[in-house]
């Protein structure tokens, strides 16, 4: 079943409906070869059928709220201009539809492009043993993942049928990922020429050459995304998150002129209409993400379950109680404008307990398999001078325990040297059984296959094996530099917009609810002795919306802008992976939150007092 199954469905029927507004549509190639790319079952004249079939449906519903608007009496500039910015969503929307294949193919293939270091690192270890191409291919499609999985299996499906050659194949590959990736695309042509050096020597430095060019290359140019990137998150910050918390301050001022706003008008606005906007740009910008390592994947069977999900929830809806009987118009605390802010308490408190509880104890382990890995290059360094030394491998492997007693990766080593001396294992079934093998439960692909390309050439001289554990410790620590210096690099775009989402958007948001709330407290005594406003609106002052629902309004809003900046930091970094992005939700939806209640207070205090 696909995975776009849904949207192939809305495309057939939009289809259906639309076919007539689509018959001159001349489809781009990049609209083409998304649509392969991702494996759609969709057609180019459906995609842009539901792109139009969306802008009618968007434009159907403005003209239903406007009616709406007419009935119930508050058809005035406040209900235009908010017509107004709900016809910004069908032009975003369209936009959205008509390139949503494009934009599919390019988050496929930014979260796919971090699995490109270990496909050029499957290739060079696996070349370094045996210059056999179609071994090298297959031995990277075993370890890799996603979807250079499934394109590494097709190229060994292409090889054998004699559609080309194993090298044919790479510089294909090369070509077709080297917009996203261009030194994978300079890489891919020194590995496939490293075949054809004459000498061992001049082989193992093209193959250096290969690993190097790819790890420089994605180090520089993770600078020059980082700083493409700052534009459009600063754009997103002004437009997407401060703009629209500055128009709340402007509600009472509207209602104090005449032009009435309802709660529920607010509402629609601000919980669902400016969010889908925000996402959906969100969504543009995350193509330009570069390249950066994925985290270590940990199979799902070793997930833990979370038993304590019921109660997180249950504890999280006894919070909400005190805000939700107060809205029914039981106040068991009267906190004013704060009143039904537990509401916002109860929504966080669940949320986080849920993504931390799901998430914990995963980030843990994988924090331990880092760790590991960080110290991985210096273990392989230290089986390298032992085995210099003349020693065997089975002796060796025991030893580095010893060089290295606080190292776990060399209890690695040190276990499967005893599985080979006490239960007479071969070397393989000593590292990789299922039972006893002691790396089965090392969820480390760059672990896993250095230690395969070693026990491969077990059986050549110590001298040879030594070569090959120095030149894997150089390529290891080589891999965790340039991933330490992506991280680095990103860590710039990344915190500005956690430090947005967890305590600018929040601070701000809060305290122009405060100011609002202040406003709208003294414009409500105005309007109760009957004041206009020089003739704007109509002749008297509008009910204002209440204090509290103002308050719980930009809270919500607050917590989804929250949601999406932080889920947008973590997909530049992590590349969407999803326990991170719990992870950090679980800890910035609660601050995010307390920072806006906190900031909502002191602004009401400082600016006259939240009871008025």
């Amino acid at each position: 079943m696909s995975k776009y199954e849904t949207y192939e469905n809305y495309c057939r029927i939009a289809h259906n409906y639309f076919k007539g507004f689509v018959k001159d549509f001349k489809p781009s190639r990049k609209l083409k070869e998304a649509i392969k790319f991702t494996g759609m079952k969709v057609k180019p004249a459906e995609v842009y059928a539901l792109a139009v079939a969306s802008v009618f449906a968007l434009l159907l519903l403005t003209l239903i709220l406007f009616f709406v608007f007419i009935l119930i009496g508050i058809i005035n500039f406040a209900g235009i201009l908010i017509c107004i910015i709900f016809l910004l969503l069908p032009i975003v929307m369209y936009f959205y539809m008509k390139d949503y294949p494009i934009l599919m193919e390019g988050k496929e293939k930014a979260h796919s492009s971090g699995d490109i270091p270990g496909v050029v690192s499957y290739l060079v270890m696996a070349l370094r043993i045996n210059p056999n191409m179609e071994r090298a291919i297959k031995f990277a499609a075993n370890h890799s993942t996603g979807t250079f999985e499934k394109v590494l299996k097709k190229m060994m499906y292409n090889i054998r049928t004699g559609k080309y050659s194993a090298e044919r194949g790479l510089a294909v590959l090369g070509d077709e990922w080297g917009e996203v990736s261009p030194e994978f695309k300079r890489s891919m042509r020194l590995v496939v020429a490293s075949t054809s050096d004459k000498t061992e020597g001049r082989r193992q430095e093209t193959l250096n050459k290969a690993a190097e060019v790819l790890l420089t290359g994605l180090s520089e140019r993770t600078g020059d995304s980082a700083r493409k990137l700052h534009t459009p998150v600063m754009m997103v910050f002004t437009f997407g998150v401060i703009l629209p918390l500055i128009f709340i301050a402007l509600i009472p001022l509207a209602s104090f002129m005449g032009f009435g706003v309802g709660a529920p008008l607010i509402a629609l606005l601000y919980i669902i209409v400016l969010p889908a906007i925000l996402y959906i740009l969100i969504n543009f910008i995350i193509g330009y993400r570069p390249v950066t390592i994925p985290p270590p994947r940990i199979p799902l069977s070793e997930y833990p379950e979370f038993k304590l999900a019921p109660f997180v929830i249950l504890f999280g809806f006894l919070i909400t109680l005190p805000g939700f009987l107060y809205l029914s118009g039981v106040k068991i605390v009267d906190l004013g404008a704060l009143s039904m802010t537990p509401i916002l308490l109860g929504i966080s408190a669940a949320l986080s307990g849920y993504f931390i509880g799901t998430s914990y104890r995963i980030k843990r382990m994988r924090d331990d398999i880092y760790a590991m890995e960080g110290e991985f290059g210096e273990t392989m360094y230290q089986l390298g001078v032992i085995l210099s030394e003349g020693r065997s491998l089975e002796d060796a492997m025991s030893r580095i325990k010893e060089m290295s007693r606080d190292a776990k990766s060399a209890e690695i080593f040190a276990i499967a040297a005893n599985n080979v001396r006490l239960f007479n294992m071969d070397l393989k079934s000593a590292f990789f059984d299922s039972k006893a093998g002691s790396a089965r439960k090392v969820f480390s692909d760059t672990i896993k296959s250095a230690v395969e390309t070693i026990v491969a050439i077990s059986s050549r001289g110590s001298a040879s094996i030594a070569s090959l554990a120095y030149r894997l410790s150089d390529h290891i620590k080589n891999m965790r530099a340039v991933d330490a210096e992506i991280k680095r690099t990103l860590g710039s775009v990344v915190s500005s917009m956690q430090i947005i989402a967890g305590v600018v958007g929040p601070l701000v948001g809060g305290m122009i609810s405060g100011m609002s709330n202040v406003l709208a407290g003294s414009m409500g005594k105005v309007i109760a002795e009957g004041a206009g406003m020089f003739g704007f609106g109509t002749t008297a002052a509008a009910e204002p919306i209440s204090p509290g629902i103002i308050t719980i309004i930009v809270g919500i809003y607050v917590i989804e802008t929250a949601i999406i900046l932080i889920s947008f930091s973590d997909d530049l970094i992590y590349g969407g992976d999803a326990v991170m992005k719990k992870y950090h939700l679980g800890l910035y939806i609660p601050a995010a939150t307390l920072m806006f209640i906190t900031s909502a207070w002191a602004a009401g205090v400082l600016i006259g007092g939240l009871g008025g």
